[in-house]
């Protein structure tokens, strides 16, 4: 399964519609809690892509293989 790409410029709507279609590839996959983040954050580019690297620096330091909970991430990235 291909994850549809988010580039960061779209619209709320188009955020809740890309992580509907993410959560739905996730679990089709059976995919484990402590890797869906990595996953999705694969689809990511552009825009969306610098935003996500720059926040996890700030927020998590960079740190490789910190767990963060799946509804953190939706928050945070609706917001």
């Amino acid at each position: 399964m291909r994850p549809p790409l988010f580039k960061g410029v779209e619209g709320q709507i188009e955020v809740e519609n890309w992580l509907l279609r993410i959560e739905k590839i996730l679990e089709g996959m059976n995919c484990p809690e402590e890797r869906k983040i990595a996953l999705a954050t694969f689809a990511l580019e552009g825009e969306a892509e610098r935003w996500w690297r720059g926040l996890y620096q700030d927020k998590f330091g960079g740190i490789q293989n910190i767990q963060i909970k799946w509804d953190d991430f939706t928050q945070i990235f609706r917001d």
